[in-house]
């Protein structure tokens, strides 16, 4: 589905040309909007901006100025929240948007190709497919080298140079850790402050950070197996759901981490960083960004950045 000629080569101007809905297939397009109705209801994320960023941020876009808009990475339905923002920030649609995708998920995942598609096709988003740097050269996600990697992510610069040399204004959303991870942050990845080379100035980078309300399912289940003696525990204690022997209690484990279900997503916009026509990037750049996202995460999620 996702090849090289993926639609991120595409100009929004011929974008639709060749994505036209009317040519998809009817049971797809249906499809479609089966898993866009429930990815909206599932990410209906109530978005929040205690500190007033949002006048500051909402006036630079309003200028047609290119935004990067990052997040920690630790559900499933991360873009569609991330795409909530851009809404709320972006509501004359000023800004062509941009989000990179995993190929490998892309091109094997069913429920992520679907999403992916209904992104595109109902957000009016340009998905670009890359390869995550912790599946070059592991056999468990196909025949991925460096080489391929290196290949995908000199396409992808080229195309935000493309963006720049022809003055699009673009938001791109970002997850700089370069993979989903439900533990404290991961470093980001250097792709996540190289691309304010390939960006028009002014150009501000808007850190998001997503928490849930409600317990988690894993939560319930522990609670439903203490007052039901539902399974055996291999270890004598009941610290997490993975000391069950039970296999349908990690499955259910699996995705409650991945998809968050039950639980009300909210969104809290952070401190953004504007770069200017001609500013250098400052040293220890990312530290910087981060260090603006950690600022809406709890001590526990701070990892690298402590």
């Amino acid at each position: 589905m996702y090849s090289e000629q993926s639609p991120g080569r595409i100009p929004p101007s011929e974008k639709h040309s060749e994505q036209s809905p009317e040519r998809i297939p009817p049971a797809e397009k249906l499809l479609l909007k089966v898993v866009d109705g429930f990815l909206r209801i599932a990410c209906s994320a109530r978005i929040e901006d205690p500190h007033n960023h949002l006048p500051e941020i909402r006036q630079s876009v309003e200028q047609e100025n290119d935004c990067i808009i990052y997040e920690k990475h630790d559900t499933f339905l991360n873009p569609y929240d991330l795409l909530g923002l851009i809404k709320l920030i972006d509501p004359k649609k000023k800004l062509d948007v941009l989000m990179p995708a995993s190929d490998y998920h892309l091109n094997n995942n069913k429920i992520f190709s679907a999403g992916a598609k209904a992104i595109e096709h109902y957000f009016d988003v340009t998905i670009f497919p890359l390869i995550q740097s912790y599946m070059v050269g592991n056999p468990k996600y196909g025949k991925y080298e460096q080489k391929d990697a290196n290949a995908r992510n000199l396409s992808f610069f080229r195309e935000l140079k493309r963006r720049q040399r022809k003055k699009i204004p673009t938001a791109l959303g970002i997850y700089p850790e370069g993979t989903r991870d439900w533990g404290p942050l991961l470093p980001a990845e250097e792709g996540f402050t190289l691309a304010a080379n390939y960006m028009r100035r002014p150009l501000m980078y808007v850190p998001f950070t997503t928490h849930f309300e409600g317990p988690s399912l894993e939560e319930s289940l522990i609670f439903m197996a203490k007052t039901m003696n539902f399974s055996d525990f291999s270890t004598g204690h009941m610290s997490s759901i993975e000391d069950y022997t039970d296999p349908l209690l990690n499955l259910l484990h699996l995705y409650s981490r991945n998809y968050n279900i039950f639980r009300h997503p909210i969104g809290i916009v952070g401190k953004p960083y504007l770069l200017n026509e001609g500013d250098a990037l400052p040293e220890n750049f990312s530290h910087i960004l981060m260090h603006n996202l950690i600022a809406d995460l709890p001590p526990n999620m701070w990892g690298e950045y402590r």
